[in-house]
């Protein structure tokens, strides 16, 4: 299990086939670098999943819901749209040339999956917490991934 899913650190997460961590982190930074130029707005999910089974009598059970949750963010977002894995338990989604409203339609879907999704296998207790912002007018794309990060860290204490 460590080898598959130590693969999130790298350009490409072995286990979901989706960019990793660090192919996140040169996405987000050429976004800067566009958005400095043009300023075009973006916008940054984060997706973190809770109640997963631990343990090693449940690595194929939890293997099997994060490539799941891959595949509901997969399905869900455009072709121009950027999701990846960058923590174990964590998806980022970039959404250039996305407002606020926007930003809300996409929320609301993956929402939507997800509770249709756990209404066919209520027993496994999966949750999923979403953090989102998009960016102002002046907003720099590091401040607007910082706060859906800190709105994230907002909706898992409830507030």
């Amino acid at each position: 299990m460590a080898k598959r899913e130590a693969g999130h650190d790298a350009r490409l997460d072995t286990l979901t086939g989706l960019p990793g961590a660090r192919a996140w982190s040169e996405a987000v930074e050429a976004e800067r670098v566009r958005r400095a130029r043009y300023r075009r707005p973006v916008a940054f999910i984060i997706v973190e999943m809770g109640g997963l089974p631990t343990g090693s009598r449940h690595e194929t059970t939890r293997g099997e819901l994060i490539m799941g949750v891959a595949g509901l963010l997969r399905r869900i977002i455009r072709d121009v749209d950027l999701v990846a894995r960058i923590a174990d338990e964590r998806f980022g989604v970039m959404l250039p040339e996305t407002s606020p409203v926007a930003l809300d339609a996409v929320v609301s879907r993956i929402r939507a999956a997800a509770d249709e999704w756990r209404a066919r296998a209520p027993e496994l207790e999966l949750t999923l917490s979403i953090g989102r912002a998009a960016t102002g007018p002046f907003d720099d794309v590091r401040e607007a991934l910082r706060s859906a990060d800190d709105n994230l860290h907002l909706v898992r204490r409830g507030a």
